[in-house]
């Protein structure tokens, strides 16, 4: 069974239970939880999950589990990251977008101290300080617009009304 790095969901009862918080903990699972009357914030987590059964899960018949699990992954990996334009992006698939967003990154500087530059920092809290052996090319975490972490990162409300 695949353990994922990140399990998102409603304020649900079930999933804020201390036996189900802590058996996810002991798994390394990082906890994200939309905000408390934030219904908006599961809005993207319902889409993509209403994509999957409109396109994978209602027009296949699965013999198992297994045979479920492996057409889906499929499905996200060859179909929803790669060919599926959407809308949102401009057009793109997930992949064009965080490849496009990818050769935007500006190149990291490393000072005397092995530091990034204070400005790479200031765009990209996540950078790390030191090589990353990427050759200097300080890549980040792209924009949460492909699976599954699209449904993960929602904006907040002052976001959506300044885009």
């Amino acid at each position: 069974m695949a353990i994922p790095a990140i399990h998102h969901s409603d304020q649900g009862l079930q999933y804020a239970a201390t036996a189900y918080v802590e058996r996810l903990q002991k798994l390394g699972v990082q906890l994200s939880m939309a905000a408390v009357g934030e219904a908006y914030q599961n809005g993207y987590a319902e889409r993509v999950i209403r994509t999957i059964k409109d396109e994978e899960v209602y027009l296949s018949d699965y013999q198992d589990f297994a045979d479920a699990s492996a057409h889906i992954c499929r499905f996200l990996d060859d179909v929803y990251n790669v060919k599926r334009i959407h809308s949102a992006l401009g057009y793109l698939t997930p992949q064009e977008f965080e490849d496009q967003w990818r050769a935007r990154q500006p190149l990291a500087t490393i000072t005397k101290t092995g530091a990034e530059d204070r400005a790479t920092l200031a765009s990209d809290p996540s950078a790390d300080s030191g090589g990353n052996g990427m050759g200097g090319r300080q890549l980040g975490r792209p924009p949460s617009h492909s699976f599954p972490t699209k449904a993960l990162n929602a904006p907040s409300q002052n976001q959506r009304l300044n885009e």
